[in-house]
């Protein structure tokens, strides 16, 4: 499961919307260094991706003289400002994470709803200032400047919530609080009479030290 799917997932029972997730376990952890700490050190040198690696950020400047992006959490080209947006209502979700696991998850949820946030909602503000209806060629460089800035704030954003994996969690719903577990990286998102009552059993029995079920 990527955090990403909080935006769509809502409970099988009442449709209740947001829904609560508790991260046990990330794919491959113990098996290699922290992921997210990696990514987070990154962050704070401003060099977000991997030597090589192509950024998921995809920029153009349209006839218009606006600017249009998308990338791996917003699929179709939208413009800077509206997207802008978008990203900061989709970072309301990471409200109801928790990170229980033995990476820095809990580290990087708050450095998204804060540091990243108001980062966002700067960038967001000095654009709108500058935008108008009919944008010049200037207007269209000031802008592309404050974008730069938070280059490293967007790729953060897609590579925490669409490229890490989570292996095992436990979603809950915050009104009937029924919970569903999520193992092998898949949400278990099923109604009371199609569960498995012995796989939850066992999962239960393997993260009651850590959740409360």
């Amino acid at each position: 499961m990527k955090l990403w799917l909080l935006e769509i997932l809502a409970c099988p029972i009442d449709k209740s919307f947001p829904l609560e997730l508790t991260i046990l376990k990330w794919e491959n952890e113990g098996n290699e260094d922290d992921k997210i700490n990696q990514l987070i050190e990154m962050y704070k040198n401003k060099q977000v991706l991997p030597p090589k690696t192509e950024t998921p950020l995809h920029l153009e400047i349209k006839d218009d003289n606006k600017l249009y992006i998308n990338d791996f959490l917003i699929l179709k080209p939208t413009s800077l400002e509206v997207y802008l947006q978008e990203l900061i209502n989709k970072l309301a979700e990471l409200d109801f994470v928790h990170d229980i696991s033995q990476w820095q998850g809990e580290i990087a949820l708050k450095m998204c709803s804060e540091t990243i946030k108001e980062n966002l909602k700067e960038a967001l503000k000095k654009i709108t200032e500058i935008s108008s209806a009919n944008p010049t060629q200037e207007d269209s460089k000031e802008i592309m400047k404050i974008y730069e800035w938070i280059i490293p704030d967007l790729e953060f954003l897609n590579l925490f919530k669409y490229n890490l994996e989570i292996a095992e969690a436990v979603i809950k719903c915050p009104q009937c609080n029924r919970w569903f577990p999520v193992f092998e990286t898949i949400p278990q998102m099923l109604p009371d009479e199609v569960r498995n009552s012995e796989s939850d059993r066992k999962f239960k029995e393997k993260w009651k030290s850590k959740f409360n079920f």
